[in-house]
C-alpha cells in the first residue's frame, strides 16, 4: 500500500467496550478509510449493536458514510451465553450513553454486505473480524468463494503460545463459537490472527491517556473522552481473568492496528486448524509448530505472536493527536 492510499476496512464487531474502542480507532487512523461495520451479538443483541455502532460514527466523525448492519444474533450452532451486565455496563457501552444518530442500519444482513462488498471490490478491501466469527461462517454460506475476495482478513482471537481465557487452552472469541471459527481458519485467506498472544502484552491505562490529552486537538476531543471512559470503565471491570491492575488489553483494536500497520508485530506461519468440540477444547487453535509441520494439520496461517508495545501503542495514540 502507498503512503498516500487509505486502507479500506470493513469492521465485523459486537460493538460492546472492546469493539467500540476498535471502532474508534479505524475512525481516527488518517491512513484507514472505513467502508463499514457489521454487528453480532454480545454484550446486547445484534441490532442494538448496529444502532450503536451508527451513534458512535455519527459523534465521532458525522462525516463518515460508512454503512452498518446487523449480523448474528446466536453462535453457528450453539446458544447464545448471556453476558454479566455489569461487565459491561448499560448498554453495552459502559455506563456511556449517546445522542441517536439520524441513520438506521442497512436493510441487508450482515453476511449479505459482507459477500456483497466482497465481490463488489475484489482484492481491495482490508476485513478485521473483532468478537466470534459467526458472520463470517454466515457470509460463506451465501457466497462459498468468499474466502479469497477479500485484500486480507484479520482475526482478534485465539491463542498458539498463551493460555486461553475462556478455558484453559481456549481464547473468547473464539470459544463463543467454535464452529464458525473453525470454518474461518479452513476458507480464509490470506488470514492473520491476532489473539492472546499479542492482546496480553498491548494493554493501555490513564498514564497513556494523560500523555495524549495536551495534544489532543478540538476535532478529536469527543473521541478522546469517550475512549478514556470506555477504559476506565474496563479497568474497573475486567472481563476476563489475568487482566493487570488499571490496565486493558486492546483486543479487537490490535487487530485493526495489525491490519493497517503491521510494523510493531512479530508474526509466525504455521498449518492450523480450530477445535469444534464440546468441552475445555472447544476453540482452541490446533496448530502444527513442529520442524517438519504436516500440510494435512490445516490451512497455512499466519499469527501475531509478539509486538513492540511502544511502537503499537504510539501509532494508537496518535491517531487521535491528528486533525
Amino acid at each position: 500500500m502507498k503512503s498516500d492510499e487509505k486502507l479500506r476496512l470493513v469492521l465485523d464487531t459486537d460493538a460492546g467496550i472492546d469493539g467500540a474502542i476498535a471502532l474508534l480507532y479505524a475512525l481516527a487512523d488518517p491512513g484507514i478509510r472505513l467502508e463499514g461495520v457489521t454487528t453480532a451479538r454480545g454484550a446486547t443483541s445484534a441490532s442494538h449493536a448496529a444502532e450503536r455502532a451508527l451513534r458512535i460514527v455519527r459523534l465521532i466523525e458525522p462525516g463518515c458514510d460508512a454503512d452498518v448492519a446487523a449480523g448474528a444474533e446466536s453462535p453457528l450452532e450453539r446458544g447464545f451465553a448471556e453476558p454479566d451486565p455489569a461487565a459491561h455496563g448499560r448498554g453495552g457501552l459502559g455506563d456511556v450513553l449517546l445522542p441517536p444518530s439520524d441513520r438506521t442500519p442497512a436493510a441487508e444482513s450482515a453476511a449479505a454486505y459482507l459477500a456483497r462488498k466482497a465481490n463488489e471490490a475484489p482484492g481491495q478491501i482490508a476485513l478485521v473480524l473483532a468478537g466470534p466469527p459467526t458472520n463470517w461462517a454466515l457470509a460463506v454460506r451465501e457466497d462459498p468463494g468468499i474466502g479469497t475476495k477479500f485484500k486480507s482478513i484479520f482475526v482478534a482471537g485465539g491463542t498458539v503460545l498463551e493460555p486461553g481465557d475462556a478455558t484453559p487452552v481456549a481464547e473468547a472469541n473464539f470459544h463463543a463459537d467454535p464452529e464458525s471459527a473453525a470454518i474461518l481458519f479452513r476458507t480464509a485467506e490470506p488470514l492473520t490472527a491476532i489473539g492472546l498472544d499479542v492482546s496480553s502484552k498491548l494493554t493501555i491505562g490513564r498514564p497513556e491517556l494523560e500523555r495524549m490529552e495536551p495534544y489532543v486537538p478540538a476535532a478529536r476531543s469527543r473521541a478522546v473522552r469517550l475512549l478514556a471512559r470506555l477504559i476506565d470503565y474496563r479497568a474497573r471491570h475486567p472481563l476476563h481473568p489475568g487482566q493487570p491492575v488499571g490496565r486493558v488489553p486492546l483486543r479487537a483494536a490490535a487487530a485493526v492496528l495489525a491490519a493497517a500497520s503491521p510494523e510493531p508485530f512479530v508474526y509466525r506461519e504455521w498449518y492450523a486448524e480450530v477445535a469444534a468440540e464440546g468441552g475445555v477444547t472447544a476453540g482452541m487453535v490446533v496448530a502444527d509448530r513442529r520442524s517438519a509441520p504436516d500440510p494435512a494439520a490445516g490451512r497455512r496461517v499466519r499469527f501475531g505472536v509478539d509486538v513492540v508495545p511502544e511502537r503499537a501503542l504510539h501509532r494508537f495514540m496518535t491517531a487521535f493527536m491528528r486533525e
